[in-house]
């Protein structure tokens, strides 16, 4: 099913530098925590994929260091030419609320699509996918959504979102 694919699966930590240490100090544990991370970020996907009687795949495990989790990603995605982004969601507290979650900020930053994954969804087969739109960027979000449904085998449905009022003209 993965043939041709490829998949990554990106962490953002931040490893404060203590302000004792030298940059050469620090650059050594860094090197060592990235790569303990890493191989942590593997083992994990895969017992995952294990657990669910999930045929083993090649994936790549990449961790990055920020402080900025949604620049840091989107960043790596760029630069990795990403067609896609996953991401899930736990929901967010009130706290993340008020202020925002890394999934809302890339909603709203992103450049490259998002499918966002909420935490309680069962993994099931995708017969349909529904396109919310507006209509006003249909020409250049067609060719996306045909090239993430076609290979699902995925019917298409448009849903046109429309608030009552926008388009009408303000009273004289």
């Amino acid at each position: 099913k993965l043939k041709g694919c490829a998949l990554s699966v990106v962490q953002v930590n931040h490893i404060p530098k203590p302000f004792s240490w030298t940059q050469e100090v620090y650059g050594r544990f860094l090197k060592k925590s990235m790569y303990k991370l890493t191989g942590e970020l593997g083992a994990f996907v895969s017992a995952i994929c294990r657990s669910i009687d999930m045929e083993p795949f090649k994936f790549k495990s990449v961790v990055l260091n920020s402080t900025e989790v949604v620049d840091a990603l989107s960043d790596y995605a760029l630069a990795e030419k990403f067609e896609y982004i996953l991401i899930a969601t736990r929901g967010a507290g009130m706290v993340k609320k008020l202020f925002g979650t890394h999934t809302s900020r890339l909603l709203a930053s992103s450049k490259i699509p998002l499918i966002v994954v909420p935490s309680r969804y069962r993994h099931r087969k995708i017969k349909n996918v529904i396109y919310a739109t507006d209509l006003q960027n249909i020409e250049r979000e067609m060719p996306d959504l045909v090239n993430f449904a076609s290979p699902l085998g995925a019917e298409i449905q448009m849903l046109y979102m429309k608030l009552p009022f926008e388009g009408m003209s303000s009273p004289a």
